[in-house]
C-alpha cells in the first residue's frame, strides 16, 4: 500500500501542479493561513490534493471528517478513478476533461473537517487542465514600414495557464538573434531600423510552457499562427521632419506584487528622437508632479522604448507618460500607460475565539488589505453566513460580523479574503453557553394575525422562576427588501404586537428571563398580517390606435402601495365636455386593456384604481388624477397597429433571446427590423432583418452586465406599421438583476470650479434608493472621486478650471447596484490665469527695453494676450500706468520710446475669463545718454515680439569673460601673497628661538628671544583689537618674553581645561613640579630625577586653528648665553647651592638659579601660579599681535629703587613700597640706565609711553594686592 502512495507522489512531481498552497500557522486558537488558489495539472495525468492545513493545527479534536465539494455540491467519488484517503487527500487516478460524456474534472474543490465542536474549511483550491487553443486570438497582419522607420507585429492565443511562449518566424525560419528585434513576453515582435532585408513573411509559434516537466516540446502543444508579410518602402520628406509617431503604447498593465511588467513604447522615427519615460506622482495639495524614470537595479530598458520592471512593488504603481522627442525639430509625441501592481489579500485584523453567553451580541473583525480590494465572505461551520434581521448583521463591507448570542450559533467562524489574485483564510471558535439554573425556552409559541396591522402572541410558561420575557420579531420590507428587528418586553405569556406593516410577513421568537440568567430563543414562528386596500392609484398611459377607442397601458402597484394582492382593476371614463362618468371593472391582475366605443374624435378623460379581495381605496383627486386623450376621427387611416409587446430572457452573460408578439394589426406584416443598440460605453449597433413569421431572435456576444437596447418595426409594404424598445441588460440566468443607470444624463459646466448634472430616474421595478456620481481628471485614473445624490440633480464642487472631467452615474436599488453609465467629458468655465512667472528685462540701445518671461504656472484657460505695464514710479496709482498688450501665445517683447532712466515693469496675463493677478515688479535702469537722447518719435511705445538685439547679447557674453578671468588672477595673487608671508615668518621664527639646556638636569627649557642688544627691559603692548578694554601685557627682560598678563584686567578667574590648550596644561604642570622642587630642596633648583627631557613651548593660540600660533606669544622663560656659560650683563647674583645638591658647579648656580632670578622677580610660586592661569586665557585669543623690536611700546627701565616706576604716577604708592621689600629680601635689581630703543622720540610719543609704563605699574600693584607676589 505504502509503494502505491509513493507511486502516486512520484506522478505528481512529474506530470505535477504549477500552483501549490501555503499555509501559516499559529499556535493560539485564532489562525490565518494563505491559499494560492489554481492547481493546474496535465490531461490524463494522476493528481493528489491533500486536505491538511497547519494553521488549524490548535484544534485539538481526535475525532474528524472529510468531506469534499466540488462547485457547491458534494462529491461521491468514484473508487475506480477519485478517492478519498484516510487523511482527506483527494485523488485523482486520471484528469478528465470530456464534457460530452460528463467526465469534466476542473472545477472549485473545498474540504471541510467536521469536529465535534464544528467544521472547518480545510482548502479551497481551483483545478485546472493545461491546455492551448488551436486558434489566436490575434493573429499577426500585414505591416508597411518606411525604410530606416519601425515595424511590429502581435499575436496572441488563449492558454491554460496563461504564460505562453512564443517564438517568431520569418519565411518559415526561426528569426535570428538580432539588436534591431525586440521581442516582448505578451507575443509582440518589434522591428527598429527597418532595412530591405526585414522583408518577407513573419509568423509566431506559441508554446505552452506546461508541455513537458522534462523540457520537450511535443507537436500537440505547438501552435502555429497566420503568416503576416512585411513590405519595405522608401522614406519620404515628411516621414523625416514630422513629429515621432507613438506606433504601439501599453494602454493598462497588470502586474503582481514581485513580479516583472513590460510597460511598450513604440516610436516611429526613433533613429532620430530622444525617449524618455516620466511618472505622474499626486501630490498631497493634488497637483501633479512630473519625475523622470531612470535606468536602475530594478528599472531598465528594453528595445529602445520599453520599459521594464523587475521585483514589483506597489510603489511602481502609477501613470507613466513615453515622451518621444526629435532631435531633428525638437517636436514631440507621448502616450500614457497605467500600471496596476496586484497582490494578494493579506488579513490584518482577525477574529478572536472565546466563550460567550446567550443573548449578548457578538462582534467578530476581519480585515483585509490587497489589491484589487479584495472581498470578504463569512463562514459558519462551513456554510455561507447571510444577513438575517435580529440575528445577523454585517457591517463595514462586511469586515465587522455582528450576531445575536443563541446555543446553536456555537462553532468554528471563518472569514474568507478573496480576489483574483489570491485568498487568505482566518478562523475563530465561538462558543455560546446557557448560565446555570436558567429557564427553559418558552414552548407552544403560536402568532395569531389579528388585523392589517396587528399579530397575537400566546406560548407557555417556563420554569425557574421566570419573572420576564423578551419577544424578538423580524420582517423584510416589501420595497426596500431591506431586514428590519424589533423586540419587547412582556411580563405575562401574551403580547399583542401592533403598528405592522399590512401584508407582510413577520417571524417571531420569544426569550424567558430568571435570576440566573436567559433561556434559549423558542421555536421561530411566523405570521403575516392581514391585506387592506391599495394607497395609490396606477399611473396609466393612453394611446388612441383605432376609430372609437383609446387603449390603456399601466405599471403595476409597489407592495408597499398595494398591501394585498391586486385581483381587479376600475377604469373610469367620460367625455371631457360631459360630466357623467361611466367605470368598467376587470376582474384579473393585468396592465393593459382597450376601452371601445368610442365617440370619434373626442377628448375623453381616464383613469384607473386597483383594488384587492379586502376593496378599494378613497383616494382624493390629487392622488388620483384623469388623463385626456383624444379618440380618432372617422376620416383617418386605420393603419396604426399596437405597438409589440417585447420581452428579454437572458440564456448566458454574453447571450439573450428577444421575443415578441403583435396583435390587433389591419395591415399585412411583411417583415421585421430588430436593432441592438449598446447603451453603456462605446455606441454600438447591430440591426438583424427578419421575416413576418418569426418571433423571436436570439443575440449572441453581448458583454456581461452592460445595458443593450432592442428596438423592434414592424414592416408592412413600403411603411413602418408599429415599433417597440426595450432596455435590458447582458446577465446569466442565475445573477441577480442589477437597475439600469440613469440614460440621459446632462452635464453643463456651472462655473470655474463646479459641474451640474440632472438625468431622468430609470425605470426598475424594485425603485431606485439613492445614485453614485462619478467622476474624475479625463485619463487621469489616479484619483476617482465618488459622491451619494438622493435625488436627479447633482453638483460637483472644488473642481480645477478648465479641465476636462469624465462623469458618470449609476443607480443603486434596495438590494443591488447597477453598473456606470456611458461617460461624458465635460470641461470647467476658464479662470483668470496666475501670474507670469520669471519676468527677465534687458536694456536695450535709445530708451528700449526687451522683456521675456514664462507663462503662468496655472493657465485656468487659453492665454488670449498679455498685459505689459510699466511706469517711472512704483508707488503710483495703476492707472498713470502705461500698458501695452502682447499675443497670447509669444512671451517676449520690445518696449520702445523710454525717455526716463528709471522703470518698473510688471506682467498680467489675461483669458476670457478676465485679467490674472500681477506679476512681480522689476526695475530697469538705463544709460544716461538712453534719458538724454530724447526728442525722437513722441509716439507711444509699441510691442514687438519678435526684435531683439543679437549685438547686446555677445557684448554681455564677452563682458563675463573678462570678469571671470580678472577674479581667476586675483585669486591667483592672493595666494602667492599668504604663502610668502608664511615663509618669511617661519624664518623668522626660527631665527629667534633659543634653547636652555642643561644635561645634567635632564631637561630643557625652550623660550623665545629676540636679537636686541639691549639690556632687561619691559615691554608693554597693547592688542589691535579695539573691542577688548584691556590691553595685553607683555613683560621681558633681556629681551626675553617673560609674562603675559590675564584677558580681564579686572578678573583673576582661572581658565578652564576648555580653554586651555593641551600644551598649556603640559608647561603649567611642569612649572608647578619645578616649584615643588625648588620649594622643598631650597638651592637645588629645577631637578627631573628621570633624567628625561622637557620641553615647554607654550604660544599664543587662536581657537579656530592652532596652526596660527605664532612664536613671539612664549613666556615665562629667561636667557642665558648658551656658549660662554655664563649669565648676561646685569645678571642677578646667585646663591651657591647647600652641601649635597646635586650639582654644585658654578656653571649650575650660573645656569640653573637664574632661570628665575635673571630678571629681578621673586622665587614665589603664588606669583608664578596666578601669572599661568592669567596668561592661559589670553594664550587662547587670536587678538595677541607678535613683538618686534621696532615696536614703539617698547621702554627700559632703570634705577635700583626702581626709579623707572618712580617716575610713574601710580594710583597706589604702596605697590613701590613693596617691590621694594622683594628687592631688599635678597633680589636686588641692577642699575642701568633709561635708554630708548629707538631714535629719539617727541614728547608725545614719550607721553604714550608713559602712559604704557602706568598700565604696566598698574598691573604689577593689582598683582601685589591680591597677593600674588610676597
Amino acid at each position: 500500500m505504502d509503494s502505491l502512495w509513493l507511486s502516486c507522489y512520484v506522478c505528481v512531481v512529474m506530470f505535477g501542479t504549477i500552483s501549490s498552497c501555503r499555509a501559516e500557522s499559529t499556535s493560539s486558537s485564532e489562525s490565518k493561513s494563505s491559499h494560492q488558489m489554481v492547481i493546474v495539472a496535465q490531461k490524463n495525468s494522476p493528481l493528489l490534493v491533500n486536505c491538511s492545513d497547519p494553521s488549524l493545527s490548535w484544534i485539538n479534536e481526535s475525532e474528524v471528517k472529510f468531506k469534499w465539494f466540488k462547485d457547491g455540491r458534494v462529491m461521491t467519488p468514484d473508487s475506480k478513478r477519485i478517492s478519498v484517503s484516510q487523511n482527506g487527500s483527494l485523488y485523482f487516478q486520471s484528469i478528465k476533461r470530456k464534457k460530452r460524456r460528463g467526465m469534466n474534472d476542473e472545477g472549485f474543490y473545498e474540504c471541510h473537517k467536521t469536529f465535534t465542536s464544528g467544521t472547518v474549511i480545510a482548502k479551497r483550491v481551483e483545478i485546472q487542465i493545461a491546455r492551448i487553443s488551436k486558434t489566436f486570438i490575434k493573429d499577426p497582419q500585414d505591416q508597411q514600414a518606411v525604410k530606416g522607420g519601425v515595424a511590429r507585429f502581435e499575436c496572441q492565443v488563449e492558454a491554460t495557464p496563461s504564460q505562453v511562449k512564443y517564438i517568431w518566424n520569418k519565411d518559415g525560419q526561426q528569426l535570428t538573434s538580432d539588436n534591431r528585434y525586440t521581442e516582448l513576453p505578451s507575443g509582440v515582435l518589434q522591428i527598429y531600423d527597418v532595412q530591405d532585408s526585414d522583408k518577407g513573411a513573419y509568423s509566431c509559434s506559441a508554446l505552452n510552457t506546461f508541455a513537458d516537466a522534462e523540457g520537450a516540446l511535443p507537436s500537440s502543444v505547438l501552435r502555429h499562427s497566420k503568416e503576416a508579410v512585411l513590405t519595405v518602402l522608401n522614406p519620404t520628406s515628411d516621414s523625416q521632419n514630422g513629429a515621432p509617431k507613438m506606433v504601439a503604447v501599453s494602454a493598462v498593465v497588470n502586474a503582481t506584487k514581485g513580479g516583472s511588467a513590460i510597460l511598450e513604447c513604440l516610436v516611429e522615427g526613433v533613429v532620430g528622437s530622444q525617449i524618455a519615460w516620466h511618472k505622474m506622482v499626486v501630490m498631497d495639495n493634488g497637483t501633479t508632479k512630473v519625475e523622470p524614470v531612470e535606468d536602475g537595479f530594478r528599472v531598465r530598458r528594453i528595445g529602445l522604448g520599453n520599459l521594464k520592471f523587475t521585483k514589483v512593488m506597489e510603489s511602481d504603481q502609477g501613470v507613466y507618460r513615453c515622451l518621444a522627442v526629435s532631435t531633428k525639430n525638437r517636436r514631440n509625441n507621448s502616450g500614457q500607460t497605467i500600471l496596476n501592481v496586484n497582490y494578494p489579500p493579506k488579513l490584518l485584523t482577525l477574529p478572536s475565539s472565546g466563550d460567550h453567553p446567550v443573548v449578548k451580541r457578538t462582534r467578530l473583525h476581519c480585515v483585509a488589505q490587497g489589491h484589487p480590494t479584495p472581498t470578504i465572505t463569512w463562514f459558519h461551520n462551513g456554510k455561507k453566513m447571510k444577513e438575517d434581521a435580529g440575528h445577523i448583521i454585517f457591517k463595514q463591507n462586511n469586515e465587522q460580523l455582528v450576531f445575536e448570542n443563541r446555543v446553536s450559533d456555537s462553532g468554528f467562524y471563518q472569514c474568507i479574503a478573496e480576489n483574483p489574485y489570491g485568498s487568505q483564510i482566518a478562523t475563530a471558535q465561538i462558543r455560546i453557553t446557557l448560565g446555570k439554573n436558567a429557564p427553559s425556552p418558552p414552548s407552544t409559541l403560536m402568532a395569531t394575525p389579528v388585523s392589517d396591522t396587528q399579530v397575537t402572541l400566546t406560548w407557555g410558561s417556563a420554569c425557574c422562576n421566570v419573572f420576564v420575557y423578551t419577544v424578538h420579531y423580524n420582517w423584510i420590507t416589501p420595497d426596500t427588501q431591506e431586514e428590519q428587528s424589533e423586540q419587547l418586553v412582556i411580563q405575562s405569556n401574551t403580547c399583542n404586537v401592533t403598528q405592522l406593516l399590512p401584508y407582510t410577513t413577520y417571524h417571531f421568537y420569544v426569550r424567558a428571563y430568571n435570576s440566573n440568567g436567559s433561556s434559549e430563543a423558542s421555536k421561530i414562528v411566523d405570521a403575516t398580517t392581514l391585506q387592506s386596500v391599495p394607497r395609490a392609484a396606477p399611473k396609466i398611459r393612453t394611446d388612441s390606435l383605432r376609430v372609437g377607442s383609446i387603449t390603456l397601458n399601466w405599471s403595476p402597484l409597489l407592495a408597499s402601495e398595494s398591501r394585498g394582492a391586486i385581483t381587479r382593476y376600475r377604469i373610469y371614463y367620460h367625455v371631457a365636455e360631459n360630466s357623467s362618468i361611466q367605470m368598467i371593472e376587470i376582474h384579473n391582475n393585468t396592465n393593459t386593456y382597450t376601452v371601445t366605443g368610442l365617440l370619434p374624435d373626442q377628448l375623453y378623460r381616464v383613469r384607473v384604481l386597483a383594488g384587492t379581495e379586502v376593496g378599494y381605496p378613497t383616494l382624493s383627486d390629487h392622488k388620483w388624477p384623469w388623463v385626456s386623450e383624444r379618440t380618432l376621427s372617422k376620416d383617418s387611416p386605420s393603419t396604426v397597429i399596437p405597438a409589440p409587446h417585447l420581452e428579454a430572457t437572458p440564456l448566458s452573460d454574453s447571450s439573450v433571446k428577444v421575443s415578441w408578439e403583435v396583435s390587433n394589426t389591419s395591415k399585412e406584416v411583411t417583415g421585421f427590423r430588430l436593432h441592438v443598440n449598446r447603451r453603456i460605453g462605446p455606441a454600438h449597433s447591430r440591426l438583424f432583418k427578419l421575416p413576418a413569421d418569426s418571433t423571436s431572435r436570439v443575440v449572441n456576444s453581448l458583454e456581461n452586465r452592460i445595458y443593450y437596447e432592442a428596438v423592434l418595426e414592424v414592416q408592412g409594404e413600403n411603411e413602418t406599421l408599429g415599433r417597440s424598445s426595450l432596455l435590458f441588460q447582458a446577465l446569466s440566468p442565475s445573477s441577480t438583476p442589477e437597475p439600469p443607470p440613469p440614460m440621459d444624463v446632462r452635464v453643463f459646466a456651472k462655473s470655474p470650479h463646479s459641474l451640474s448634472l440632472n438625468w431622468t430616474r430609470p425605470h426598475w421595478t424594485e425603485g431606485i434608493a439613492y445614485y453614485t456620481v462619478c467622476y474624475h481628471i479625463k485619463d487621469d485614473y489616479r484619483k476617482i472621486m465618488y459622491e451619494r445624490s438622493d435625488s436627479q440633480n447633482h453638483t460637483l464642487q472644488d473642481l480645477h478650471p478648465y479641465t476636462t472631467y469624465t462623469v458618470s452615474v449609476r443607480s443603486h436599488s434596495p438590494l443591488t447596484t447597477g453598473p456606470f453609465g456611458t461617460p461624458q467629458n465635460i470641461t470647467t468655465l476658464e479662470d483668470v490665469p496666475s501670474p507670469p512667472e520669471d519676468v527677465t528685462l534687458y536694456p536695450l540701445s535709445e530708451g528700449q527695453v526687451k522683456l521675456k518671461w514664462n507663462p503662468p504656472t496655472k493657465k485656468n484657460g487659453v492665454i488670449i494676450f498679455y498685459i505689459i505695464q510699466y511706469h517711472p514710479h512704483q508707488d503710483d496709482p495703476e492707472f498713470l500706468w502705461s500698458s501695452i498688450h502682447s499675443n497670447g501665445t509669444v512671451t517676449q517683447a520690445v518696449v520702445r520710446d523710454l525717455t526716463n532712466t528709471i522703470y518698473y515693469f510688471k506682467l498680467r496675463a489675461c483669458t476670457t475669463a478676465g485679467q490674472g493677478p500681477p506679476s512681480n515688479v522689476v526695475k530697469v535702469v538705463l544709460s544716461p545718454c538712453v534719458a538724454a537722447c530724447d526728442g525722437r518719435n513722441s509716439s507711444p511705445p509699441i510691442s514687438s515680439p519678435t526684435e531683439g538685439s543679437d549685438s547686446f547679447l555677445q557684448d554681455q557674453r564677452l563682458g563675463i569673460v573678462i570678469g571671470c578671468a580678472i577674479g581667476l588672477t586675483s585669486i591667483i595673487v592672493c595666494i602667492l601673497v599668504i604663502v610668502l608671508r608664511q615663509r618669511h615668518y617661519a624664518n623668522l621664527y626660527q631665527h629667534s628661538t633659543r634653547m636652555v639646556t642643561h644635561p645634567d638636569m635632564g631637561y630643557r627649557y625652550q623660550h623665545q628671544g629676540f636679537s636686541t642688544p639691549e639690556a632687561r627691559r619691559m615691554v608693554l603692548m597693547e592688542r589691535q583689537n579695539k573691542d577688548r578694554s584691556s590691553p595685553s601685557a607683555y613683560m621681558s627682560c633681556n629681551g626675553k618674553l617673560l609674562a603675559l598678563s590675564a584677558t580681564d584686567r579686572h578678573s583673576d578667574r582661572q581658565p578652564t581645561e576648555a580653554e586651555q590648550e593641551p600644551g598649556e596644561n603640559a608647561c603649567l604642570l611642569w612649572h608647578q613640579q619645578a616649584l615643588h622642587h625648588a620649594q622643598s630642596d631650597g638651592n637645588q633648583s629645577l631637578s627631573n630625577d628621570s633624567g628625561a627631557s622637557l620641553s615647554c613651548d607654550i604660544r599664543g593660540v587662536s581657537p579656530e586653528s592652532s596652526s596660527e600660533r605664532h612664536a613671539d606669544s612664549t613666556w615665562g622663560s629667561t636667557r642665558v648665553n648658551n656658549l660662554s656659560g655664563e649669565a648676561s650683563e646685569g645678571a642677578v647674583a646667585i646663591r651657591p647651592p647647600p652641601p649635597g645638591g646635586h650639582n654644585n658647579s658654578p656653571e649650575w648656580n650660573a645656569r640653573g638659579d637664574n632661570l628665575y632670578n635673571d630678571c629681578g622677580i621673586s622665587h614665589s610660586d603664588e606669583l608664578l601660579k596666578k601669572m599661568l592661569q592669567a596668561t592661559s586665557a589670553e594664550l587662547n585669543s587670536d587678538s595677541v599681535e607678535p613683538l618686534s623690536s621696532g615696536s614703539q611700546n617698547t621702554l627700559t627701565m632703570n634705577s635700583p629703587n626702581h626709579a623707572g616706576l618712580s617716575d610713574v604716577e601710580s594710583p597706589d604708592r604702596e605697590t613701590a613700597s613693596r617691590l621694594e621689600q622683594a628687592g631688599s629680601s635678597g633680589h636686588h635689581i641692577e642699575q642701568g640706565q633709561v635708554s630708548s630703543l629707538e631714535p629719539e622720540k617727541s614728547t608725545e610719543e614719550r607721553q604714550g609711553s608713559m602712559e604704557n609704563l602706568s598700565r604696566s605699574a598698574d598691573f604689577v600693584s593689582r598683582s601685589v594686592e591680591r597677593g600674588n607676589i610676597c
